[in-house]
């Protein structure tokens, strides 16, 4: 199964820093803001995961995270943010339906602990689809 994982974030640095902490863990795959990972999702996916950044100019982690959620419904979205407002994590829970909110610095283990439950989240989302299109087959072969 895949272990694709697509960070989202408005610096580059930021970015390079993840992919070097967790190439040994996860396929990962940056975007420089939310236009671009939207065409990365379209292209290159599917991915498991996509963890954005809150604070983005041009289209904000929220907006991007809807329309992830439209475009690859089955896809495990994580919030990550410096700004831990109570409302942008309501927010995102509500508008985004994030799998989790994670506050900026997050060290390594907290990083690989989430993204091997969201990866494991998408897992059983793909093997339940899967059942139930099978189910579907068979009943309507049966019927047939």
């Amino acid at each position: 199964m895949s272990k694709k994982v697509l960070f989202v974030d408005d610096e580059p640095a930021l970015l390079q820093g993840y992919q070097r902490l967790l190439r040994n863990e996860f396929q990962i795959t940056t975007a420089v803001g939310g236009a671009a990972a939207l065409t990365m999702i379209e292209h290159l996916g599917p991915f498991a995961v996509v963890l954005s950044d809150m604070r983005m100019p041009g289209m904000d982690g929220i907006e991007f995270l809807c329309k992830v959620k439209t475009l690859a419904p089955d896809m495990v979205r994580i919030m990550l943010t410096g700004a831990s407002e109570l409302q942008t994590a309501v927010n995102a829970v509500n508008e985004g339906s994030v799998f989790r909110f994670l506050n900026k610095p997050s060290n390594k283990d907290i990083l690989v602990k989430t993204l091997t439950e969201a990866v494991a989240q998408y897992q059983l989302f793909c093997a339940e689809k899967e059942l139930l299109e099978k189910t579907l087959r068979g009943t309507v072969s049966v019927l047939t």
